[in-house]
């Protein structure tokens, strides 16, 4: 799934190497660019790395014309949904679209 992404980046911790967080975008990297995954390792929440690997992604999808991210509406996710809000994400009812969703739990 790395080896196919439009953009990968990871951080991880200088005095161990572990795995701090991780953006990954797919897409045609033209007119549309999806935020695929963006994990951050608990120990590493509420640091700003969230942000730092957001805004890293958004530079490097560039002027892509869609750029797509989703998260869940739990109450404890809300920092998370005030983050992608303060990058100019918003819901997709307020630009007269719906997205629909297939999920497969197989």
């Amino acid at each position: 799934m790395c080896a196919g992404s439009l953009y990968l980046a990871v951080a991880r911790e200088d005095a161990t190497g572990r795995l701090a967080g991780l953006v990954r975008v797919v897409g045609d990297g033209v007119s549309i660019s999806y935020i695929q995954d963006l994990l951050i390792n608990p120990d590493f929440q509420k640091s700003g790395l969230g942000s730092h690997l957001l805004d890293m992604a958004l530079e490097a999808v560039g002027g892509v014309r869609q750029v797509y991210i989703t998260t869940d509406t739990h109450p404890s996710n809300q920092h998370v949904i005030d983050l992608y809000r303060g990058r100019g994400f918003n819901p997709v009812e307020g630009y007269g679209c719906v997205t629909l969703a297939k999920f497969s739990f197989d």
